[in-house]
């Protein structure tokens, strides 16, 4: 799961530093077209829930189908998308520095956004598990996604 994630954000990284997206994303939003909050939602629906799910599945907790994502687990996914973002804020906004290496800079973003995860899911969902045993799905494997 974390290498997929390291790929995945470092594309994402890509894209977003590109001043045109960047200036277009702020732009919008700053504006309140609907535009940004489209992606918004989709970022949620595409990223969000599948990357906490396969968390989930990979530290032995129920799926979202099962249990409601948490506010915790979306605010730890904001924490990493946005870091990235801020990236690109950074360095078109501000006009200020930003790291020589961006793909290691996302790698160690992402470890320790893993890391960061797995304690925070043992900690919110273990309070939040129903009485009742759950049948542990089997988790994706890297061709299913």
């Amino acid at each position: 799961m974390i290498d997929r994630l390291k790929v995945f954000y470092i594309g994402y990284a890509e894209m977003v530093l590109e001043y045109k997206w960047s200036r277009i994303y702020l732009f919008s939003g700053l504006a309140g077209a609907s535009i940004s909050r489209r992606y918004i939602k989709l970022v949620i629906e595409r990223i969000f829930k599948p990357v906490i799910n396969e968390l989930r599945c990979e530290f032995g907790f129920p799926p979202i189908e099962q249990l409601e994502i948490t506010e915790p687990e979306l605010e730890l996914m904001w924490s990493l998308h946005g870091s990235i973002f801020y990236i690109a804020v950074r360095q078109w906004v501000y006009r200020f520095p930003v790291p020589s290496d961006i793909n290691k800079t996302i790698e160690q973003l992402v470890e320790g956004f893993y890391a960061n995860a797995k304690n925070m899911m043992q900690k919110v969902l273990s309070r939040n598990l129903p009485s009742y045993v759950y049948e542990r799905p089997k988790c994706a494997s890297p061709s299913d996604s």
